[in-house]
């Protein structure tokens, strides 16, 4: 197991934020806690599809905690249509934290990103629980050498920042700086004693991993870890 994914507390609640993967990050987590025979919810504090499988959509507490209980993994949220897209929203607190304190791993989507690469959130984002353990914050490397306006969502927000135009292409040192402003920055403000690691995820080629590289360097005072989790895999160097 890579250092990121290990558990470091008895009861893990882990935050998911960010855009290139989340929803793929959460299930690769919850398979690989749930066959260390861990007990693992799956939640959300926005919006999140609708998962194919494993889903309790009443939001009760007695209906996930029976789940959880019976085959240790639950994903728990309150139906709602996008749309034609079927999605779930956040449990309201009081049962959050019930299902919680019975589940060995909690893993929560806290961000929206509408399946782009890449994202800079706006005031009222990310939705992290108090009760978080561990944030990790994802970025897909298909945004690098692709135009803004293409790939980023609140792309008004990432044109301000880099001080670019809508055309302007994404390049390694741009998304450190996104990541940074948009993230990291705010998160030491408000989350300052919850540990983050950045996820530059989408490495399924030796050319992102190198620029990914050049990214990761530009990241301080920050576990940085590039991942193809797609293909279930954490690259320790470019090769």
């Amino acid at each position: 197991m890579n250092g990121w994914e290990e558990l470091t507390s008895e009861k893990e609640i882990i935050t998911v934020i960010g855009a290139g993967g989340k929803s793929t990050c959460i299930r690769y987590l919850a398979e690989k806690y749930a066959s260390m025979g861990k007990r693992v919810l799956v939640t959300t504090t926005t919006h999140m599809r609708r998962p194919l499988t494993g889903a309790c959509l009443r939001g009760t507490a007695e209906e996930i905690l029976q789940t959880l209980e019976g085959t240790g993994y639950a994903v728990a949220g309150i139906p709602l249509k996008e749309g034609s897209v079927d999605k779930i929203k956040g449990l309201p607190p009081e049962i959050l934290s019930q299902v919680i304190a019975k589940a060995d791993v909690t893993l929560i989507e806290g961000d929206g990103s509408r399946g782009l690469p890449v994202k800079v959130p706006a005031p009222h984002e990310p939705v992290i629980v108090p009760q978080t353990t561990k944030i990790l914050l994802l970025a897909g490397l298909s945004c690098l050498g692709s135009e803004l306006g293409e790939i980023c969502h609140r792309r008004e927000l990432a044109a301000r920042i880099l001080n670019c135009s809508q055309e302007h292409r994404i390049t390694p040192e741009d998304l450190a700086v996104l990541l940074r402003e948009g993230y990291l920055l705010p998160l030491r403000e408000t989350c300052k004693d919850i540990p983050v690691t950045v996820i530059l995820n989408q490495g399924d080629t030796r050319e992102r991993r190198e620029k990914a590289s050049k990214c990761r360097q530009l990241i301080k005072d920050m576990p940085v870890v590039i991942t193809s989790l797609s293909k279930g895999k954490t690259y320790d160097s470019i090769f």
